[in-house]
């Protein structure tokens, strides 16, 4: 009973400390987000690169880079489409003949940072792509 009274005065503080009146009823729900990696696809199909994305969606364009990556290894996108075919094979290589996994700043660092955490990441969606093709081999 004592704490009813309690809870009142804190929600007339509240009221009118702070402008305006309560909204009550029901929330309407905003309209449904489009999936981000859908509005990469579809900017990087109406011929964006990835660059050119990621400054007008206010995005890194590591995040383009793995959007695109994903839509490689969904079969949207060919890999060669997003990045050159020499530097994918040299990442793809790479990533072929490690025992294990390194974490990306490792492989970045090794690479002296010439290449950037998007292009990491295809490579490795590529190589996905590749030991899912020939039954865990990568080749």
């Amino acid at each position: 009973d004592t704490y009813g009274a309690d809870l009142l005065d804190i929600i007339g503080k509240y009221v009118s400390d702070h402008d305006g009146p309560l909204k009550r009823g029901i929330v309407e729900p905003s309209a449904p987000k489009a999936n981000t990696r859908e509005v990469t696809l579809e900017a990087f199909r109406a011929g964006k690169a990835p660059a050119e994305i990621a400054n007008e969606r206010g995005l890194s364009e590591g995040t383009i880079y793995s959007h695109l990556a994903h839509w490689v290894t969904e079969g949207d996108v060919e890999p060669e489409q997003v990045m050159d075919q020499a530097r994918l094979e040299v990442l793809t290589n790479y990533f072929a003949a490690l025992e294990g996994e390194l974490p990306l700043k490792e492989v970045h660092d090794h690479f002296s940072g010439e290449y950037g955490y998007g292009e990491l990441r295809m490579a490795q969606a590529v190589l996905a792509l590749r030991t899912a093709a020939t039954g865990g081999s990568g080749a």
